[in-house]
């Protein structure tokens, strides 16, 4: 019996959605198209977003696809700080976060003024510092298992009463 364990850079996908991946790949079709084919293949985009998007309990015009995950992390990390409407400058990360969101919020304090508020990766914050690090903050970010080693990371904002939390937390599972 093979035990794969690291599903983090590779799950394999259930039979469902591998059946539907399949159905899909016999058409053809660029979904921006105005032609016919185009047009099917907008429709199934469309189709596949609204299904998500019922799921999720949301309108189907805030599901976004990517292409990946660094696609992911860019667009989420840049639209949550011009979201933000003024509230916080800082970015709260531990150190051993994935290169595309250090590359993102690095971006965000070149160009934007961001600062960028360091916890160390090996250790527990205590509640205090937890309060301390996060107000004022316009972002707590934290990825809470590692593709590199699988660990469990606390939530850096998890703790955090109300009154303190800063205006947006995003955690990469």
């Amino acid at each position: 019996m093979v035990v794969y364990l690291d599903h983090a850079a590779g799950t394999s996908l259930r039979p469902e959605a591998r059946d539907a991946w399949v159905h899909v790949q016999t058409r053809v079709g660029n979904a921006s198209a105005i032609h016919a084919a185009g047009q099917g293949a907008r429709r199934l985009l469309e189709e596949a977003r609204e299904r998500l998007a019922a799921v999720l309990g949301c309108g189907s015009i805030e599901v976004v696809f990517t292409s990946g995950g660094t696609e992911a992390v860019n667009l989420a990390i840049k639209g949550l700080w011009d979201a933000r409407g003024g509230d916080g400058d800082a970015i709260v990360l531990p150190d051993g976060e994935h290169h595309a969101t250090l590359d993102t919020v690095g971006w965000l304090a070149a160009r934007r003024g961001a600062r960028i508020r360091s916890v160390e990766l090996d250790r527990l914050l205590g509640r205090d510092e937890e309060k301390s690090r996060g107000r004022g903050a316009a972002r707590v970010g934290s990825q809470r298992v590692p593709n590199e080693d699988r660990s469990r990371q606390p939530a850096v904002s998890a703790a955090l009463p109300e009154a303190a939390a800063p205006s947006a937390a995003a955690l990469d599972h």
